[in-house]
């Protein structure tokens, strides 16, 4: 039998890499990461070939929600209900009409807009409480 091992990196710089290292040792401890990792990698792969029955194997849920029938594990026979709702969704999409001329709109001062929101640097206690919390709603959504 030959294993093989693959090694990757995260960077403490790259948004989000930092909330993917903790769901990693989340899953270590749950001795679930290499089956993540499996997962992962083979509904990437049939996504992109256009398939969704690794999808709707792991998360049979979905299925139900678009109303998909249960055709077993693995079968992607559901492309083509996909594909219709997809199409109605986009014919159903349209764009914004045009504001009135009397709509009230954010005014320039002095030439250049005034900035909502400002930026700032967090702290690491402030970015470490934001990647607790991201990391419970990861992990509350991956256990459906």
């Amino acid at each position: 039998m030959t294993r093989y091992k693959y090694k990757f990196w995260l960077d403490d710089q790259r948004e989000g890499d930092h909330e993917i290292a903790a769901i990693i040792e989340t899953l270590k401890g749950q001795r679930a990461y290499t089956q993540a990792i499996r997962d992962g990698l083979r509904l990437i792969a049939d996504l992109k070939a256009g398939n969704t029955g690794v999808l709707l194997e792991l998360f049979p849920a979905v299925g139900q929600q678009i109303g998909a029938p249960d055709t077993g594990a693995g079968s992607g026979g559901n492309d083509d209900k996909l594909t219709n709702i997809l199409s109605l969704l986009q014919q159903q999409m349209t764009p914004l009409p045009a504001p009135p001329p009397n709509y009230p709109v954010m005014k320039e001062s002095a030439g250049k807009p005034t900035p909502v929101v400002t930026e700032r640097k967090l702290s690491k206690a402030e970015l470490k409480a934001m990647n607790a919390g991201v990391l419970d709603s990861v992990l509350s959504d991956l256990m459906l």
